[in-house]
C-alpha cells in the first residue's frame, strides 16, 4: 500500500518519456506511456532525445510537456543541462492517472494512446478491472459507488470515463 501511495504521489514518484522523432519511437513512447497510467504512475513530460524541434511531438503527447535536447557537442554538458525541464512543476501539472468523481458517478482513467477497443473493462462487486497493454488495473470503488453497476464507458480526451 506504502508503494502503490508513493506511485501515485507526483511529488515523490514521476516518470518521463524519452525518445527521439521517429515515428516508430513514438508509436512506442505513447504505448509505454499508457502502461505506466495503468499503474497508477504520473507521467510528467516527455524528452526529445538529440535534436528535433519540441513543436513536432506536441500534439502526438498532447497534455504533456515536451522539451527537446541537443546533441551533445564538445562534451558540453552545461548546455543539455539548461535545457532540462523543471521535473518538479511538471510532474504536478500532469494529468492524474485516476480521477474518483462521486457526486457525478463516474471513474477516469487516463489511458494515452489506447482505442475503446483495446481496453477491456470488467466489474466483480466493488472492483472495476481495466485491461489495455500489457497492464491490468483493479480500481476498488469508495463507499458511495460500491455494488453500484457499470452504466456505461467512453473516451473523453484520453480519459477513459466510466459512469455508475
Amino acid at each position: 500500500d506504502a508503494g502503490k501511495k508513493a506511485i501515485a504521489d507526483p511529488s515523490r514518484v514521476a516518470a518521463y518519456i524519452v525518445t527521439d522523432n521517429k515515428s516508430e519511437s513514438v508509436a512506442l513512447a505513447k504505448y509505454w506511456w499508457g502502461n505506466a497510467q495503468q499503474v497508477g504512475m504520473t507521467v510528467g513530460g516527455v524528452i526529445i532525445n538529440q535534436g528535433g524541434s519540441d513543436n513536432d511531438l506536441s500534439d502526438a503527447f498532447k497534455p504533456l510537456n515536451v522539451t527537446s535536447l541537443p546533441s551533445l557537442q564538445d562534451n558540453n554538458w552545461e548546455t543539455l543541462q539548461d535545457s532540462l525541464p523543471d521535473f518538479q512543476a511538471q510532474a504536478t501539472q500532469a494529468p492524474k492517472p485516476l480521477i474518483v468523481d462521486t457526486a457525478n458517478r463516474q471513474v477516469k482513467v487516463f489511458l494515452p494512446g489506447f482505442k475503446k477497443k483495446e481496453v477491456k473493462l470488467t466489474q466483480s462487486g466493488p472492483e472495476i478491472t481495466i485491461s489495455a497493454g500489457e497492464q491490468r488495473r483493479n480500481i476498488f470503488l469508495p463507499s458511495p459507488l460500491k455494488g453500484a453497476p457499470v452504466k456505461g464507458a467512453k473516451f473523453e480526451e484520453a480519459y477513459l470515463v466510466i459512469s455508475l
